[in-house]
């Protein structure tokens, strides 16, 4: 989403620009728009930033050396969890896993 508002961010200051060569825009806008650029970056940065800081996090929890590279994938379907019923059933031994 960060690399979207970014690209996007960066399209506007390019229109715009083009805009103020055409005298259609005035300077002010440039600048607005520069300034927009700008905060996108910073944003599509500190996602990236975020994003590394949470894998390693969970790096720490699984493995004894944080740098190991690892590949997290979906999965195609989730076990259905058991009702609680069914559960406290199960657990008193009333019906077999």
């Amino acid at each position: 989403m960060a690399e979207r508002a970014h690209q996007e961010a960066a399209e506007f200051t390019s229109l715009t620009g083009k805009r103020e060569q055409a005298r259609e825009a005035a300077h002010a806008d440039v600048v607005k728009a520069q300034f927009g650029r700008a905060a996108a970056e910073r944003d599509l940065s500190d996602a990236k930033v975020a994003a590394e800081k949470a894998r390693l996090e969970l790096a720490v929890l699984l493995f004894p050396d944080p740098h190991t590279a690892y590949v997290l994938t979906v999965a195609e379907s989730v076990a259905e969890l058991p009702s609680r019923k069914k559960w406290t059933r199960r657990r008193e031994g009333t019906i077999p896993s």
